[in-house]
C-alpha cells in the first residue's frame, strides 16, 4: 500500500478516535403531536428526559381551556390555558416515571387541576415517536371531571426533537495535524528518491 495512503488512513483513524465522546447521554426533548381532548382543548409543548437518571426537565406543557364543565375558561379553569412545568405524583399513583409525566395546578376557587399523560412504552434516549394512552383517568382532571385523550379521531404520541449536529473540537485540531503529517512524509519520500537517484 502506498506509503501516503497509510499516512492519511492513519491521521483519519486518530480524528475518528478523538470524535467520540465517552460522556453520558444528554437529556432528548419530547414534544406533543397531535393532542387534543374529547370535549375540546389541545396539549402542546414539550419536556426534556434522560432516561439514564429517569428525570424530567424543562417542563413546558400548555394545555387549553375546554368547552364544558370545569374546564370551561372563566368557570374555574384559570384562564385560556395551564401552563404545567413540573412533574409530580397525582394521587392516583404513577406508573414508573418513564412511562408518565404527571403534574397539578391550583385553579380559581382552588379547584385543583391535574395533568396525567401515560405513554404506551417508556421513553428511552434512542429518542422516536411514542403514542398516548387514553384511559379512565388519564388526561386533565377536576375534582371528579376528567378530560380524556382523544384517540378516536387524532394519534396522540409525543416525538423527540432532532438533536444539531455537534462538531467536536478534538477534529479541528487533528485534521490540520494530519494534513501536516502526509505533506511532511511525501516531502521526505521525494526527498529520499532523490538520494537513491
Amino acid at each position: 500500500m502506498n506509503m501516503l495512503l497509510k499516512g492519511a488512513l492513519f491521521a483519519a483513524t486518530i480524528a475518528v478516535a478523538g470524535s467520540i465522546n465517552s460522556s453520558p447521554a444528554e437529556a432528548l426533548t419530547w414534544r406533543f403531536d397531535n393532542v387534543e381532548y374529547v370535549i375540546g382543548g389541545t396539549i402542546t409543548g414539550s419536556f426534556d428526559y434522560d432516561a439514564d437518571t429517569n428525570t424530567y426537565s424543562n417542563i413546558d406543557i400548555i394545555s387549553t381551556a375546554g368547552s364544558s364543565g370545569a374546564f370551561e375558561n372563566g368557570r374555574f379553569y384559570p384562564g385560556p390555558f395551564i401552563n404545567y412545568t413540573g412533574t409530580s405524583s397525582s394521587g392516583f399513583g404513577s406508573p414508573a416515571p418513564r412511562n408518565y409525566v404527571s403534574n397539578m395546578v391550583i385553579g380559581e376557587s382552588s379547584v385543583s387541576f391535574f395533568l396525567d399523560l401515560e405513554f404506551a412504552r417508556p421513553l428511552t434516549n434512542a429518542g422516536g415517536t411514542i403514542d398516548l394512552i387514553n384511559r379512565t383517568n388519564l388526561g386533565e382532571r377536576a375534582g371528579i371531571q376528567v378530560r380524556r385523550i382523544d384517540t378516536t379521531n387524532f394519534n396522540p404520541t409525543v416525538t423527540t426533537v432532532p438533536v444539531p449536529f455537534e462538531f467536536e473540537a478534538s477534529l479541528g485540531l487533528i485534521a490540520p495535524g494530519g494534513m501536516f503529517g502526509g505533506y511532511v512524509f511525501n516531502k521526505k519520500r521525494k526527498a529520499n528518491k532523490q538520494l537513491n537517484a
